[in-house]
């Protein structure tokens, strides 16, 4: 990730922050899963474990059976007892015995015997049961005799439930036998006896239709507990869904072929627990990093943005502000020692700026002064000059004193002009309309001779400034005043309106003067030219007869 891609502080602290996160959750996300995975395979092993520990005991007690089996028969062939003897030391085998409940042997000799704890277990039953055991599949290997044939199984003989062995094989003399044990279930608790098993565990041995023959860790009247449906591969481990509607687990070792298995099932605590842990182990680190990326962002915003954001917000307002530099940056102890000298720093220019501004408004403030000052003496001046003119024309000829006349006017227009310029003290534009009232007046007083008059409609808004405005009254004496010298008794009108605007931007205004009658007016002076021009004035048609000249000024 290339941090110079984050326009911002903020964003590239978040952005390297995200750079050390990522790293760390992905590998905490890892050794979490790979916990679960090892936890869980452990959990697994100890459940397969703990059904193959209950198939061992099986077999053990099974062969270990067999072996007793074996032996007796050895021990009647080598006795070489009649059939009468062969009974009773069969009767001896059982009576040494606990739950041994009928012991039959057969030789191929004739010699046979039978001896039965049960009186349910006849002649009949036993060879019922030893026709049902030949057609079961072969133990596999035997304990200590390659010459026997073993199979094991259980019977059902009324509502009672016996464990079986059926044996054949052929003596040392030579004769062959053929052998039947058969013991009641309980002979297994002992065998199945492995002290107290973990909680939520159960181990049967099972045999056809989930037959339970014996079991630790339930009821054995109770087959809540068997699965719906079982894998009867040995050495497999299954979920399923127990007969009482739970999810459990399964592990089944095969005892013999082909129903007589080992079934062990286990409640998924274990597994819930396994899951717990992975969530924790999962959950605790992303929390830590949120936690750490929360307190790292607060400890962005409090110790670094909230102080540059203060240092923006003091710039900002002294951009706003109008007035004195009034806007100062934060400056705290707690500040970063960077930070803090950039704010001390803003805090030093805008110090500086505020001192040089308010030299420049000193400086203004007396060239605004002076500025007035020369205006006033400008407007007294011509003042005195106008005085002057008006008493000089007293003693002179009728001549010279019109030529004064008109020296005095266009004085005056300068005085006119200055007076409304500083009418409020400062200097600004002046309204072109109440202007040119005045210097038409002035004319009228001035330059006017019996039979003549001078008049104006004006009205306009429009506005100029004193170097446009002083050219325009100038303008309107020099052609007035040829007219009044050329022409006697004639009436001389100035208009002045308003023209649509041809932009928003500026105003534009027409000044016309006409008189009564035709003016031989002769080649336009050069001076006219030059006022135009000063108060940046077109003329859209040349005078011509009665009509003195119209000129069109934008504002």
């Amino acid at each position: 990730m290339n941090l110079s891609q984050f326009q911002t502080v903020r964003g590239r602290l978040i952005g390297l922050l995200v750079l050390i996160a990522i790293p760390m959750a992905l590998l905490a996300a890892i050794a979490a899963a790979t916990t679960y995975r090892t936890v869980l395979g452990s959990i697994e092993n100890r459940q397969l474990e703990a059904a193959a520990n209950y198939a061992v005991r099986t077999r053990i007690w099974y062969d270990g059976s067999l072996r007793s089996l074996i032996a007796t028969v050895a021990g009647v062939e080598a006795a070489g007892a009649s059939g009468a003897q062969c009974g009773g030391f069969d009767r001896q085998v059982l009576a040494g015995t606990q739950n041994y409940q009928a012991l039959r042997l057969r030789f191929a000799d004739g010699t046979s015997c039978l001896a039965s704890r049960n009186p349910a277990l006849t002649a009949a039953a036993l060879d019922g049961m030893a026709a049902t055991l030949t057609s079961q599949p072969v133990v596999q290997d035997p304990p200590d005799a390659t010459s026997v044939t073993a199979r094991y199984d259980y019977v059902d003989f009324g509502d009672e439930h016996f464990l079986a062995i059926h044996a054949t094989g052929t003596g040392a003399s030579g004769i062959g036998w053929e052998a039947l044990y058969v013991t009641d279930t309980a002979a297994l608790d002992r065998a199945f006896d492995l002290g107290a098993l973990a909680s939520g565990t159960i181990v049967g041995l099972v045999g056809r239709g989930d037959q339970v023959l014996v079991v630790r860790g339930a009821d054995k009247r109770n087959n809540g507990w068997l699965p719906e449906e079982t894998d009867s591969q040995s050495g497999a481990r299954f979920n399923a869904t127990s007969r009482d509607g739970t999810e459990r687990s399964y592990t089944v070792q095969r005892i013999a072929e082909p129903d007589l298995y080992v079934l062990a099932s286990f409640d998924q605590t274990a597994t819930l627990a396994a899951q717990t842990q992975f969530l924790a182990l999962l959950i605790i680190p992303l929390a830590t990093l949120a936690l750490l990326c929360a307190v790292y962002l607060h400890a962005i915003h409090n110790h670094i943005l909230r102080w540059l954001r203060g240092i923006e917000t003091a710039a900002r307002r002294e951009e706003r502000s109008s007035t004195a530099f009034t806007a100062r940056a934060l400056v705290a102890d707690e500040m970063p020692t960077d930070i803090k000298s950039v704010a001390v720093a803003f805090n030093d220019m805008v110090d500086a700026q505020e001192q040089r501004q308010q030299a420049l408004q000193t400086a203004l403030d007396r060239n605004r002064l002076l500025v007035r000052e020369l205006h006033h003496r400008v407007k007294n001046s011509l003042q005195i000059v106008q005085s002057y003119l008006s008493l000089s024309k007293r003693n002179q000829s009728a001549e010279a004193s019109a030529a004064l006349a008109e020296a005095e006017c266009r004085v005056q227009v300068l005085a006119i002009a200055y007076r409304f310029a500083l009418a409020e003290g400062e200097m600004h534009a002046v309204r072109v309309d109440a202007f040119l009232d005045e210097v038409l007046a002035t004319i009228s007083r001035l330059l006017t001779r019996p039979g003549q008059t001078v008049e104006g409609q004006i009205s306009s808004q429009a506005s100029l400034p004193i170097d446009r405005v002083i050219p325009l009254g100038l303008l309107v004496v020099e052609v007035v005043s040829h007219c009044l010298w050329t022409l006697s008794n004639v009436r001389v009108s100035a208009t002045v309106v308003d023209l649509p605007e041809p932009s928003a931007l500026e105003r534009v205004f027409e000044l016309k003067l006409s008189a009564d009658r035709e003016v031989a007016l002769g080649p336009q002076p050069k001076m006219l030219a030059g006022l135009a021009m000063q108060i940046q004035a077109t003329q859209p048609i040349p005078a011509a007869a009665a009509e003195l000249g119209t000129w069109q000024v934008a504002t």
